[in-house]
């Protein structure tokens, strides 16, 4: 099975979990708060405000604690990777509303990192260089996906470069730098799969040296080791310095326009989507308030 097909039956494995779980909290909350005062109602007459501050307290529960739940995996995600990122001198805010990005500088570089879903990992460094590259392992779809994208994988002849599947804009270019001993080295630790990631893959486009990581082996959990972040931001740093150290690649290229607007995306406020919800919750629960308050003054003015 190819990666791309193992990680999405992962992914809709923890998708059947996740609804699975939510299942087994909502079915009782149902019959407790509403399917239970519904037959009080019709079977005993009981008065009809029962029923209602009932589903008053079922709304409160099931969108309060989704809010609760999604607050926690969002802190606990925060822990976990300010602890992985943060000692590398980067500050970390919120990304996209539930994810993460971090930014800073090293070595006189801006260094730019993003986690989001997926899971997916992009550490960025910044570079003059306005060509593009891509160096991954030889995952059989990757092969197929840029064979489909008109992309011509550039051969070597050396058997210590057989593990790797290399494209580039300059071929020549990209010959002389995956010929530089220590930068094979360095795309060799880049690419291998040491960790719970499914696919990592060095690219390189205008003004970016760019580290991608994504999928994961596990179900639910990942993990950073410090160590391992540092190695792999030391290893994109001296990968940018000796393709600098090179002549220029005479075939350049430009930004396209999903990157200039995947750039305009990243620095919208991540706080939009949250800010809808509570205000969506909030709203719920006054007009549900409003409705108990109103029936029940209409029942007293009925006795």
């Amino acid at each position: 099975m190819s990666t791309l097909l193992k990680d999405y039956s992962r992914g809709c494995g923890r998708s059947l979990v996740i609804r699975f779980a939510a299942t087994l909290i909502v079915i009782p909350l149902s019959c407790v708060f509403i399917f239970v005062p519904l037959w009080l109602v019709n079977a005993l007459d009981m008065p009809v405000w029962i029923l209602i501050i009932s589903s008053f307290l079922f709304l409160t529960i099931t969108f309060g604690g989704g809010v609760f739940y999604m607050w926690w995996v969002v802190y606990q995600r925060k822990l976990k990777l300010d602890a992985a990122f943060v000692p590398l001198g980067l500050e970390g805010s919120a990304y996209m509303t539930w994810f993460r990005q971090y930014h800073g500088a090293a070595r006189g570089r801006q260094v730019d990192l993003y986690f989001q879903r997926g899971p997916m990992l992009i550490l960025e460094v910044d570079t003059p260089l306005q060509t593009r590259m891509g160096v991954t392992g030889r995952q059989k779809d990757t092969q197929v996906l840029a064979g489909l994208l008109g992309k011509q994988e550039i051969a070597f002849d050396d058997p210590a470069l057989s593990d790797l599947t290399v494209y580039g804009l300059d071929e020549a270019w990209v010959r002389s730098l995956v010929a530089q001993p220590e930068a094979a080295d360095i795309l060799h630790r880049l690419t291998a799969l040491e960790g719970f990631f499914t696919r990592q893959q060095v690219i390189m486009r205008p003004g970016h040296f760019q580290l991608l990581f994504t999928g994961n082996r596990n179900m639910f959990s990942f993990d950073f080791p410090p160590e391992r972040t540092q190695a792999w931001l030391d290893d994109v740093l001296r990968l940018a310095e000796i393709a600098e150290s090179l002549p220029a690649p005479q075939v350049t290229a430009e930004e396209s326009a999903a990157e200039r607007m995947g750039e305009r995306m990243r620095n919208t406020s991540p706080y939009l989507i949250p800010l809808v919800a509570v205000g969506t919750f909030v709203g719920i629960l006054l007009c549900s308030g409003i409705i108990v308050a109103v029936v029940f003054l209409l029942e007293k003015a009925a006795q």
